[in-house]
């Protein structure tokens, strides 16, 4: 009980604060294509971190993907997603397909669009251990 009422009284931003900062840089743009739009998303994660890539390796594992927020005529009717690297790590028997350091993904939007908001869903981990599922904002505007 007591544990309880000490993690209550916590400031909102303490608990955030100690989950580690993943992704590094986030960064977006919008450009005209044949039939639509594309959305370039540029990735680029902290230091000994890597994300599992789309599709995961296994089921237990979350894959990399991005999920546009609802907002009119942002139909997103194509994902490509990076190629990924084969690593084992000591926790786990077979290779996983992950990204590390620096990766885009694409993503064509039909019609045409001049901004937009999404999210960033990843499973993050280190050599030793995965953290739980976290999702990431972005935005982008067309010319940024």
């Amino acid at each position: 009980m007591l544990f309880l009422v000490l993690t209550l009284a916590m400031p909102a931003g303490a608990q955030s604060d100690a989950f580690p900062r993943v992704i590094a840089s986030l960064l977006g743009e919008l450009r005209p294509a044949a039939g639509g739009t594309e959305l370039t998303l540029a990735v680029r994660l902290a230091g000994g971190y890597h994300v599992q890539a789309n599709p995961a390796s296994a089921p237990f594992l979350v894959p990399t993907m991005i999920r546009l927020a609802e907002q009119p005529k942002t139909d997103l009717t194509r994902v490509v997603y990076p190629e990924a690297v084969e690593k084992r790590f000591g926790f786990v028997k077979q290779p996983l397909r992950v990204y590390e350091g620096a990766f885009t993904i694409r993503g064509l939007i039909k019609g045409s669009v001049e901004e937009l908001r999404g999210m960033l869903r990843y499973q993050a981990c280190t050599d030793t251990v995965c953290l739980p599922p976290r999702e990431e904002p972005f935005a982008v505007k067309r010319g940024m």
